[in-house]
């Protein structure tokens, strides 16, 4: 892997084998091309982009515990609860170096038989310029006021755009989508039967989960070591394109209407294909696609308050918050994705980087990584079969046709939501710019005065000259 690393030793990490991965994934048309030279870490930290890396579904980083600012005071959308800017303090703990990839995610359901809950419902939102026109030319629906998301049937996380694509044959290295966070908490609970190596070297199942809000902050900004010297505005440094070159994922131009793809991409980028963004040597924690996390979205941060932030501070610390009821129906996703432009949903800061899910649905531009504890602890057993549970066709008849509507509303009102602040924004813009234009005529106007001013002035002076000059020849005139 490229980028920088902690040494092996130093991590305590120990890796399970997994099945390398040989088939190239499809390069778009402003891909990143085979052959295109890795450059070395720029002194702040960066790194420029490189070609992706080969999908290992078991390996994590270790981040070091430590105390950390959390949020923010000055956040972008206040309806995110970013604020206010807190301390918190987090344990050792181990994070996925990438999202979840459609490989992994494969050999996920080809164990368990588990199906997606997209699967289940039978349709899902679909951005419509990821559609072919004869695609479109089929859906005469769409979200009122955001009319780039569409409704499609037959949408899972295998054919994200439809029956028409398939993940597993042109994008296996790049981040599942369209999975539900109940979903994402299925994967981790099987991922965490196959992980079974502990830092201890027990060989006991230590298991995997979704990572805290906190804790996915934290390693974002590259944990303890990424915070030496000061925090940076990016986890790669404080440049947002070092040397000029793109680092993210996000939507160059103007959107809905046009993607240049500037970045390299239209849509996902196979993981890793930026290079490492931080310190720990992460892939794409900003950018491509947002992550699930544990918490449930709250507007107040948590107030599990223990002690003071140790030497030098007296600030209140919260020990790794864990945001609203476990059984909360709206979820926190973090890092935003190939969708967010400053118009819309501009997150490029890990601590603003929150976004709210009023129901726990797929998306196409929704994936996660998993993270799991360092020290022993127990743990639900995981299912180790999915199959005998899903395939009852009762239990699929039984499935609550009101709850699937509600959180299909839920879904299309959270979409409104967005559109509608990206409409904001955009007047916004405008009443900004019209303001400037009126304040550069008013500038203009009083130039012009000033210069009118200065030619009266300049025409009154010549006239009292003329005047004096008249009143002598008179005089002169009536002394002969």
């Amino acid at each position: 892997m490229g980028g920088v690393e902690l040494e092996e030793e130093e991590r305590g990490e120990v890796r399970t084998e997994v099945e390398e991965k040989k088939e190239k994934d499809a390069i778009p048309s402003r891909g990143i091309g085979e052959g295109q030279k890795e450059e070395e870490m720029e002194e702040d930290g960066n790194a420029a982009a490189s070609a992706p890396v080969e999908d290992d579904a078991d390996e994590m980083v270790y981040v070091e515990g430590g105390t950390f600012y959390m949020g923010t005071d000055q956040p972008i959308l206040p309806r995110d609860g970013e604020g206010p800017r807190r301390l918190v303090r987090l344990s050792s703990f181990y994070i996925d170096r990438h999202a979840v990839t459609n490989e992994a995610f494969g050999r996920f359901v080809e164990s368990t038989g588990y199906q997606t809950e997209n699967e289940v419902f039978g349709w899902s939102f679909v951005f419509d310029k990821l559609l072919p026109q004869e695609v479109l030319d089929t859906i005469s629906q769409a979200v009122a006021g955001a009319e780039w998301w569409v409704p499609l049937g037959n949408v899972t996380w295998r054919h994200p755009e439809g029956p028409g694509s398939d993940v597993l044959r042109t994008r296996a290295r790049h981040p599942v989508v369209q999975v539900t966070w109940n979903d994402a908490k299925a994967y981790c609970a099987w991922a965490g039967g196959r992980w079974r190596e502990g830092v201890d070297g027990d060989g006991m199942t230590v298991g995997k989960r979704l990572p805290t809000e906190a804790e996915w902050e934290y390693a974002a900004g590259g944990g303890k070591r990424g915070r030496e010297g000061g925090r940076a505005l990016f986890p790669w440094g404080n440049t947002l394109q070092p040397g000029g070159g793109h680092r993210m994922n996000i939507w160059q131009g103007d959107f809905p209407h046009s993607n240049t793809g500037e970045d390299g991409w239209l849509a996902t980028n196979p993981v890793g294909a930026y290079g490492p963004q931080n310190v720990l040597g992460m892939y794409d924690v900003l950018g491509n696609v947002w992550e699930w996390v544990e918490d449930t979205w709250v507007v107040e941060f948590s107030t599990g308050v223990e002690g003071s932030g140790g030497e030098g501070e007296d600030e209140a610390v919260v020990v790794n918050p864990l945001q609203g009821p476990r059984d909360g129906p709206e979820k926190t996703k973090k890092g935003g994705s190939y969708l967010c432009h400053k118009s819309y949903c501009y997150r490029q800061l890990p601590k603003t980087l929150t976004e709210l899910t009023e129901t726990p649905d797929a998306d196409i531009d929704m994936s996660f990584s998993a993270t799991h504890d360092t020290q022993q602890q127990q743990q639900p057993r995981p299912h180790q079969n999915f199959k005998d549970e899903q395939t009852q066709e009762a239990a699929l008849l039984e499935k609550d046709c009101a709850a699937s509507f509600h959180e299909a509303v839920g879904m299309a009102f959270s979409h409104i939501f967005d559109a509608a602040i990206h409409v904001v924004v955009r007047a916004e813009t405008h009443v900004k710019e019209q303001l400037e234009s009126i304040d550069r005529l008013v500038e203009s106007a009083e130039e012009e005065k000033r210069k009118i001013d200065a030619e009266l002035e300049t025409m009154l002076r010549v006239l009292e000259e003329n005047k004096r000059a008249i009143q002598v020849i008179y005089s002169a005139q009536r002394a002969f």
